[in-house]
Parts: structure tokens; sequence; C-alpha cells
């Protein structure tokens, strides 16, 4: 029994072996919102000697601390906060447009947040002070989408009362800007290939962590092809390449920018203070014909989360991406920095006359339907008044194209992780021609997928009731790999497996060795999950008192 004790005691330890994976790297998200910071900070105030910043205009009511926290920058507060990256509300809803994640934002949770927020009292309120660890207030939230802004709502909201100038405020920006660091870590998240693609709310895909964790790995080397709501096109990636690739960088810090001048923004408009140049300038380009002060009022009222962006248009929620398969591209008027037209991208929508109708090569599960996205993202005099049909403009107008983008929608299915194996066998004992069938259950743990020249590197725990006789239970523990296929067409590898068995009733607790030979299948995918099926047909011994040996057929959801 010692030696079970320890085969098991190795299995339910390599349940947690879980390599960690980050949506973007530590550094990564300290650089990228400490850039937008200083950027912001130039535009919006003037330094206080060398550990604070002044809003331009002010007279010292409210300060921003270069060190929000101890010794913490903007950008490393904001690093600290995103620690948790596998939390589900770090991941897009797999397939939801940005219009459908926002909606799961209701105004009864900001107001509710907000409420727990300014009651200096309550223990969400004092989460923000907290020195010694990382710990934010948490308030319930389904996606990285909808989280990003309610805490970007409740730091707004901070900013005004501290722009109001109200007694005993003076803190009142600092809190805004740190719940503005939480908000970042979400929005930085939801420009991540791996938190875009990955299906965490799927009821396979989280069966166990290491599943999630291979599913973010993969795409976020392989990029996902986005589109946002201005008309943006571009190839994003994960940690560890956000500077390596410009189109995948620019983007992220535009949108840690732009949140940080709306909350510059809140804060000016709350009190007299003229807006500096540099904000003023931001304003007009990004709400031109707004009145500012109107529409920052409506920033911080009572409204659903779509609200604020089906209707009000906020700038960063205008950048945020969208999975897409096809795209119709428009030329517009604007050269851009080759004395080339810019072009427009709006995503193809599900319903026929809204995509392409050379769809053969079209992935119409990346495609949104017309009521998940808001009006003004369908090209307008196009697809609904235009007399054309869609592929007569898109092949003889010089201004519309049809653009396709190769979207991987799931990951392969891994072998790591948690092996549930249910199977048929035939069992012989010694030479007797007289087989007897019989079930069998099966848990391992998936250690690599690909290891040298090895395949399917697993810890497993099996047990067979009726192992040939109805009152023998046997349970055998073991390591299985597989030797790469010559074959690779028709079958992945050969299967080998060897451990101990034990005999678990009295009349039969003999206990010697298992052995194992036989063939996994290629991995068949389910087509809606990361998860698939192996199947192995295997034939095995048990060399205890007597040895029993016969066939078997297992089927393995990895």
């Amino acid at each position: 029994m010692k030696i079970l004790t320890i085969h098991a005691m190795i299995l339910m330890l390599s349940l947690f072996a879980c390599a960690p994976a980050y949506s973007w790297e530590e550094y990564e998200h300290q650089q990228v919102s400490d850039s937008a910071f200083f950027t912001v900070m130039q535009i919006c105030c003037r330094p206080s000697g060398d550990s604070a910043f002044v809003p331009i205009g002010s007279g010292g009511e409210s300060i921003i601390p270069l060190h929000l926290r101890s010794d913490m920058t903007f950008g490393q507060v904001v690093a600290g906060f995103a620690g948790d990256d596998l939390a589900r509300n770090r991941f897009h809803d797999y397939g939801r447009s940005i219009q459908e994640q926002l909606e799961m934002l209701t105004a009864e949770q900001i107001e509710a947040a907000w409420n727990a927020i300014k009651d200096s009292s309550s223990n969400q309120a004092k989460a923000i002070y907290v020195e010694s660890a990382m710990s934010p207030p948490k308030f319930f939230t389904k996606n990285t989408i909808s989280a990003y802004l309610l805490y970007h709502m409740l730091a707004m909201r901070m900013a005004k009362e501290a722009g109001a100038s109200v007694a005993g405020n003076r803190d009142h920006l600092l809190k805004a800007m740190i719940l503005e660091a939480i908000a970042q870590g979400h929005l930085a998240d939801a420009f991540s290939a791996g938190h875009i693609l990955t299906p965490v709310s799927d009821f396979l895909a989280p069966l166990h962590c290491c599943n999630t964790i291979e599913s973010h790995n993969y795409h976020r080397s392989k990029g996902v092809y986005v589109v946002n709501s201005r008309g943006d096109a571009w190839q994003t990636f994960g940690d560890k390449l956000m500077h390596w690739y410009a189109p995948t960088y620019r983007p992220v810090f535009e949108a840690c920018y732009f949140s940080l001048m709306e909350i510059m923004t809140v804060y000016y408009n709350a009190g007299d203070s003229d807006l500096p140049d540099g904000l003023e300038q931001w304003n007009k380009s990004t709400v031109p014909g707004v009145r500012v002060k109107h529409e920052v009022s409506i920033w911080t009222s009572g409204h659903d989360g779509d609200y604020f962006y089906t209707h009000r248009y906020l700038p960063t929620l205008m950048l945020l991406p969208m999975p897409t398969a096809a795209t119709w591209s428009i030329r517009t008027y604007e050269n851009d920095e080759h004395n080339i037209r810019k072009r427009r991208h709006f995503p193809q929508l599900y319903e026929n006359g809204f995509h392409d109708p050379d769809d053969w090569d079209i992935d119409k599960n990346f495609l949104y339907s017309r009521n998940d996205i808001p009006a003004w993202l369908i090209p307008p005099g196009f697809l609904t008044d235009n007399p054309v049909s869609p592929d007569s403009l898109i092949k003889f107008h010089p201004d519309w194209a049809s653009v396709r983008w190769h979207q991987i929608r799931y990951a392969p299915p891994s072998y790591k992780g948690l092996l549930l194996g249910f199977g048929s066998v035939l069992l012989f004992e010694n030479n007797d021609g007289h087989g007897r069938t019989g079930g069998m259950v099966r848990l391992g743990y998936g250690l690599w997928d690909d290891l040298m020249l090895l395949k399917n590197i697993s810890l497993n725990t099996t047990l067979l009731p009726s192992a040939y006789d109805e009152g023998r239970l046997l349970l055998a523990t073991s390591l299985g790999l597989g030797i790469p296929s010559l074959m690779p067409k028709y079958y992945k590898a050969l299967h080998l497996e060897g451990g101990a068995a034990f005999g678990l009733r009295s009349q039969y607790n003999d206990h010697g060795v298992m052995l194992t030979a036989g063939i996994d299948s290629n991995v068949l995918p389910f087509g809606f999950t990361n998860a698939g099926l192996t199947f192995r047909l295997k034939y095995q011994w048990f060399l205890l008192g007597r040895i029993i040996h016969g066939p078997a057929l297992e089927v393995i959801l990895q």
C-alpha cells in the first residue's frame, strides 16, 4: 500500500503543475501604462518637485504622486493589479461583440460599486489604500471589457469629485488614478490574443487550468486578426510580443493613453479651470462638434455599460478589438503619411447580403449578427440602401473591397492536463481461451504533448472492476508515453505504458506489474471547444499471482 500511496501523491501533485500564463508580461503592462501615464502628465499637469504632478491651473488642492503606492509607479501598480491572469473577467466573452459584452454591465452594478467605493468605511474603499499587497476592490464582472468599463467609470466619478474641489478631497485624484490602474490592467488584457480567443466560459475547456493555458499560449504566438469600432484592422499577439510587433503595441498604448485623457477631461470639466491646450485639442479630435462639459457629465451618470458605447461613443471603447474573419475595406478621402488614401474597415456580418457572397473560405462563426453591433458599424448607403449587389460593388468599384482574415478559431486539443478515460476490456487468465468482458475507468494527467522524441506522456490511475473474476477489483498506477508514428496520417503514436497493479478486495489482494502496448489515434477535436478525444487500441498484461491479459479499446477525453 505504500507504493500505491506514493503513486497517488504524485498524480495529485501533478494536477497543480501548470505553468502560469500571462496576457502580457509584467514589464509589458508596466511599460505601456507608464508611457501613457507620463505622456498624459506632460500634457495635463506640471511637475511638483521630483515626486508629484499638479494639474495645470490647480492651486494644489489635488496632486498625483509619482509613486501611487509605496515606491510603485502607475505602471507598476497596473502590473500588480493584473497578476490574476486566469480570472474569468480577464478574457473576452468568446464570440461576442463589444456591444454584447458591455450589455452585461448594468447601471445598477456601476451604482452599487460606486456606493461601496465612496463610503470610506467600507472594505471595498479601504482596499484602495492597501500598501502591503495588491488587493483591489473586487466587483462581479463577466468579461474584461465590462471589467475595464466598470473600474474606469469609478475612476471618472472619483476624478469628478476631485475636480469639484469638495472639502477634504485632496486625495481624490490619487484614488482616481489607482482605480484607473485597476481598469488599465483589464484594458490591456482586452488586446491580448490569448485573452480574445481562449474560451474560458466553455463547459469543457476549463476542465483544468492547463487546457486554458495551452489555448492562451497557442493564440498569443499565432496572433488574432481584429477590427475596432473606429475602422482599424490589424493583427494582435500576446505576451512577450507586444514590443516585437508595432501594430500590436500601438493600439494598446493608444487605448491606455485615451483612457487617462478621459480621466483628466472629467477632472477639468468638473471645476472652473480651463482645459490645457493639449487636452483641449485631444477633445476636439475625439468628440468633434460636441460640448465637452455636457458630454463628460453623461460619462459620470447612471446608464448601462453598452449606452456609453452605442450612444456616447466613449473614445476608448471605440478602440477595443473584436476578432473577425472578414471586413469591408472602404477607401476614405484622408491620406496617410505616405500620401496614400486611408482605408476604413467595417466588420462583415452573418446575415446574407451583409457579407461577401463568395464566402467559401470565410468562417461565419467569426461574423457578428446585425443585432449585436451598433448601426454605425454598418457601412452607410451600401449594404442597406445601395441597389448594387455586394459582389458587383466589390468587383467593380475602386473604393470598396472585401478582406478575408485567416483566423484560427480553436487551438488544437492538448494532451497536457486532466485526462478522463473510459473503455471496454476483454481479459483472459493465463492461457485460458475463455475471455470475459469488463469495463475500465481512467484518471490521468498529461505532462507533455511532445518531449524530444516522445509524445503523450502522462501519469495514470486506472480502475478495472470485475477484472476477469466478478470478485476482483484492480487498481493500476502507471506512466504512459508514445513513440511517434511512422504513418502520422493514420495514427499519432505507438503507446507504451508500465506501472504497478493492486488487488483491492481481500480474496484478490495480490499485486504485481501492469504492462501495456497499443496505438493512439490522431486527436478528434470536438470543433466547438479546445477539448478532444483520443482513441487507444491496446493490449495489456497484469502480472499478478496469475497472469491476466487481453485487448482493450479506450476513449480519452483530453
